[in-house]
This record gives structure tokens, C-alpha cells and sequence, in this order.
């Protein structure tokens, strides 16, 4: 039996694809300040579940449907 210095290195697992993000997930990932994301979740343009009494949670499939409906930047 090989020791574990002479095994074939193993690749990375993938992560798998996520479901749903914490608003403070959303910022990390996008950019998009704070405000910009709790105004859309509280205009009804972004669609966060709430999870307790004060966590929140926006679907991937919602934050992908809000970040398509943002106009185009000038230009485009």
C-alpha cells in the first residue's frame, strides 16, 4: 500500500452550486452596497424569505431574476 506522500494528489471537491444568500452574502459577492440590496428587498424588487424573526434569505434563483432586471449601464 503507497504511503500518502507517493498517492496521486486529489483535486479539489467543487463546491456545490448555492440556493440562496444572506443579504450579507449578496454585497460580498456582487459589490452592490447595503442599502441598494435592502431597498429592493423592501420595495418588492428582490425577494427575500425570512427565516426568523430578523434573518433574511434571498434565493439564487431571485437574485439572479433582480440583477437581469437592472437597466443597462450607459452605452450598452
Amino acid at each position: 500500500m503507497p504511503n500518502r506522500s507517493e498517492a496521486e494528489p486529489q483535486e479539489p471537491q467543487a463546491r456545490p452550486e448555492r440556493v440562496a444568500y444572506r443579504p450579507k452574502d449578496v454585497i460580498a459577492a456582487t459589490g452592490i452596497v447595503r442599502t441598494m440590496i435592502y431597498g429592493a428587498i423592501r420595495r418588492g424588487e428582490l425577494r427575500a424569505l425570512r427565516l426568523g424573526p430578523r434573518a433574511l434569505v434571498i434565493p439564487a434563483e431571485n437574485l439572479k431574476a433582480w440583477l437581469a432586471s437592472l437597466p443597462p449601464a450607459v452605452g450598452e
